[in-house]
């Protein structure tokens, strides 16, 4: 810390520098957030694409939050995941058509999927 309080042009500026990196992150993070929630909610689960994606912008703000609250690592940055995303994706596909074909409705196949999303 006194590095950053020796530095000539004073501390407000890592401040700034800190507020456009965690600025960045964060577009970065959403960005992924909505292209996973698209993937996961894409073939049968398309006509609640609408309601996936935010459940996904969701999930991944509150993970984010609690990365940085509790991480014993100050630097520390949490965010959503492409494996887990393209796991998910299939997993939801194959869950979503075996709802649909044993006759239970598509509300039931939207409840599922976005009870996995958030995790």
């Amino acid at each position: 810390m006194d590095a950053v309080n020796s530095s000539p042009r004073g501390p407000w500026s890592a401040l700034g520098m800190d507020t456009v990196a965690g600025t960045l992150g964060a577009v970065l993070a959403l960005s992924c957030a909505i292209g996973y929630g698209a993937m996961i909610f894409s073939a049968g689960l398309s006509p609640w694409l609408t309601t996936g994606v935010p459940t996904a912008l969701v999930s991944c703000v509150v993970v984010a939050l609690l990365v940085a609250l509790t991480s014993s690592v100050p630097f520390m940055i949490g965010g959503p995941d492409s494996n887990a995303a393209a796991l998910l994706a299939g997993v939801a596909s194959g869950v979503a058509m075996d709802v649909k074909s044993g006759g239970s409705s598509g509300v039931a196949a939207l409840a599922n999927e976005q009870i996995r999303a958030a995790h």
